[in-house]
């Protein structure tokens, strides 16, 4: 196609005709090149291209435009979907409270996090609504509790862990209190409560925890609103479960403070363990210099003792070589030809010594000629 537009000299612009090729698939592309061979001018090429092209914007133009048309269908939907699911359920709203508690005010993206534990929970919900209607739960008017005369109870403000400890029989709150006492505060936490759990019936962990805090609250209001004049002068009541709960905190409290003082101690003998292995190491490479150094000092030592002993060598080697030509001179003078005067004293000596041979051993010598 494009050497047939350069045939009819036919000018267009490249991106465009880029765009057109890659719109079309080989066979429209195959008809199209057919058509435009088939015109006999320039002019009458560029017309059918021009054509060509009109046709492929106006597609173009119309899917664009039924594109945007979906979006908009889509969009208007999901606003739709949205405004039907405003309303909050009673397990979306207990789910919202539990968040709100886990994420206090001041928690850097708090509501961010609220809206992902919705979501993980299947309740989808933008930040913007959790905190609208955290707003809205605050400026709502708080149902408060009656007091209870028969039992001289402190009242009780709505909770988001009351929820959770509703409807507690005296059998579970009986098999909750022997439990607590059954099991102490030493053990750990996660296997104390997974005991106490199995022995309340109908109860789980979570809500035994919440029930026990709920009643620590409870004891904690009561002896902040209490006078302790008016203590003394009332008569000692028999251990209620409260008391019983406060007894336990204690314990937790006394428990927690074993476990930090046990956890100072260790963090304290591992510092000085660390310590010692670091004064351990600094010992090593005093030790390791110190034997550099005397190894060092061996070897200069070795160095200097075979310096003497080579010198010591060169030293007699150099008296032997003089003792050799000492000897050699001797040897040379023995060997030099002898004056007459000193073979006639040489002889005279002989014979002297021969007969001072004779006259020590008579008779045992034969004579012997000097001149022989």
């Amino acid at each position: 196609l494009k050497a047939t537009l350069a045939e009819n000299c036919v000018e267009v612009d490249p991106d465009d005709l880029h765009e057109f090729l890659l719109a079309h698939d080989a066979a429209e592309l195959d008809a199209m090149n057919g058509k435009m061979a088939a015109c006999k001018t320039g002019s009458e090429a560029k017309e059918t291209l021009s054509k060509f092209m009109e046709s492929w914007r106006q597609a173009q133009a119309n899917a664009k435009s039924e594109r945007q048309s979906l979006q908009q269908e889509a969009k208007h939907e999901k606003k739709e979907v949205r405004k039907t699911a405003r309303e909050w359920s009673m397990p979306e709203l207990a789910l919202f409270a539990k968040a709100c508690l886990q994420f206090p005010s001041g928690l850097p993206n708090r509501w961010q996090c609220i809206r992902d534990f919705l979501a993980h929970s299947g309740f989808e919900r933008e930040e913007k609504e959790c905190a609208t209607k955290a707003q809205e739960l605050k400026t709502m008017p708080v149902q408060q509790t009656q007091k209870n005369t028969d039992k001289q109870e402190p009242p009780m403000v709505e909770n988001p862990q009351e929820s959770e400890c509703a409807a507690w029989t005296p059998e579970q709150q009986a098999a909750l209190e022997k439990a607590l006492a059954q099991y102490p505060a030493s053990i750990p936490a996660n296997e104390r409560w997974l005991k106490i759990a199995a022995d309340v019936p109908g109860r789980t962990k979570k809500e035994c925890v919440a029930r026990f805090k709920l009643i620590r609250e409870q004891v904690n209001s009561s002896d902040k609103r209490s006078n302790p004049e008016t203590k003394k002068k009332e008569t000692p009541k028999p251990k209620t479960a409260a008391l019983h709960v406060k007894s336990e905190v204690e314990k937790e409290q006394a428990r927690q403070e074993l476990e930090k003082q046990k956890r100072n101690r260790e963090e304290e003998q591992a510092r000085q363990e660390l310590e010692n292995q670091q004064q351990e190491r600094e010992n090593r490479q005093k030790k390791e210099q110190q034997n550099q150094e005397k190894a060092r000092l061996e070897c200069e030592e070795q160095e200097r003792e075979r310096l003497r002993v080579s010198q010591a060598l060169a030293a007699e080697e150099s008296l032997l070589d003089e003792r050799r030509a000492a000897l050699h001179a001797q040897r040379a003078s023995r060997h030099r030809p002898l004056h007459a005067e000193e073979l006639e004293t040489n002889m005279q000596t002989q014979q002297d010594e021969l007969l001072a041979l004779e006259a020590i051993f008579p008779n045992q010598l034969d004579i012997w000629d000097p001149h022989e």
